[in-house]
Formats: structure tokens, C-alpha cells, sequence
């Protein structure tokens, strides 16, 4: 009556409970309008354009802001680092970058060492790969080998205005806060 189908032991039915969760898995996301997002890291859909609300073309971008409370202690942030990209095909000179730093101690106009810092308040330190830049200010005291300081230290809660401009025209400004809280480690996202 049942003949050889008794020794299968229900691998058939294993393998299709496998086909079937595994095209559950990759057609349902579809059904529901969630196909081609990223829901692992929050990201945007497939194809959408990723630039930055307020970057236009060939403009520059800040990725992200750090600050280190380095050799005082974790009571003021002493080294600012921003990493920048440019959008559009333009390549991203850093070298040809003039930053203006506005904080509660003043304003100052700061170029890249490279340029030698001549008719600015000061300057800043750039380390460049193809097409990120990541610009290394150093305030007060001498924290960051190889870039000179200008200003003071920043406290806690404080606020900076940081405008980059490119020698192309092209600008970009951003405001960086300092948490109230520098936390331990001795680095904070800005």
C-alpha cells in the first residue's frame, strides 16, 4: 500500500517548508511596499538619491563631527575633527579649502598647513584619500601634532559655526554643539 514512500522519514516535506519560507522571505517585503529597503541599517530605498538635504551639486558635504577632550582631561573638547566629500563628479581638493570658525571667543579665518597659513588667523591640518578629506582643527593648547592652535578650548553645551569654502565658490555651513555631557573616553560626536 504504501510502497517506498515509507523510508522518506519527510525530507519532501522539509525541503518544501524551506523553498516555501525562503520565498516568503524574499516576495512578501514586495507585497507590502518595503522592497528595496534597507531595514537592517535604516537605509533609503534602492535607487533613491542619497545626497544630504541641502548639498548641491558639487558641494561640499560633512560626514561627520568629532571632538577629543585629549590632555586635560574630559572637561573641554581641545581637538575638532571634521570629515568632509564633495558631491558631483569634481574631485575633492581639501588643500584648496579655506575654513571660518565663528565661536564664543571670536572669529577666525583658518587654511590648510599646506597652503602655510599666510593672511589667516591660523590653520588647519587635512588628510585626504581619493574622495573624503578629514580636517583637524586644534584649539587652546597644542593637542594635535603637526597643527597649530588658535582660540580656546570648547566647554561643554558650547556652540561653533564652521564655514567651508572651497576654492571653487563652493561652501557649505554647519553648526557643531558640544554635549553637555563629554562622557569618558575621551571622544564625542558633535
Amino acid at each position: 500500500m504504501y510502497g517506498d514512500t515509507r523510508s522518506q522519514s519527510g525530507l519532501d516535506r522539509l525541503m518544501l517548508f524551506v523553498v516555501f519560507i525562503v520565498a516568503f522571505v524574499a516576495i512578501v517585503p514586495f507585497v507590502f511596499g518595503l522592497g528595496g529597503l534597507d531595514v537592517r541599517g535604516a537605509g533609503a530605498p534602492a535607487g533613491a538619491d542619497t545626497t544630504p538635504v541641502g548639498a548641491d551639486e558639487n558641494g561640499i558635504v560633512v560626514l561627520r563631527t568629532t571632538g577629543e577632550t585629549a590632555g586635560f582631561g574630559t572637561d573641554s573638547v581641545g581637538v575638532v575633527r571634521v570629515v568632509i566629500t564633495r558631491t558631483g563628479p569634481e574631485p575633492l581638493d581639501a588643500e584648496t579649502i579655506t575654513a571660518t570658525w565663528v565661536d564664543s571667543s571670536g572669529s577666525y579665518v583658518l587654511t590648510p598647513i599646506e597652503k602655510g597659513g599666510s593672511g589667516a588667523d591660523g590653520a588647519f591640518g587635512v588628510e585626504q584619500s581619493e574622495n573624503r578629506a578629514t580636517l583637524t582643527f586644534d584649539l587652546g593648547a597644542d593637542d594635535a601634532n603637526g597643527v597649530s592652535e588658535f582660540g580656546r578650548r570648547l566647554e561643554a553645551g558650547e556652540t561653533v559655526t564652521l564655514t567651508l569654502s572651497a576654492g571653487d565658490g563652493k561652501m557649505t555651513t554647519v553648526r557643531l554643539e558640544v554635549p553637555e555631557s563629554l562622557g569618558e573616553d575621551g571622544t564625542v560626536s558633535l
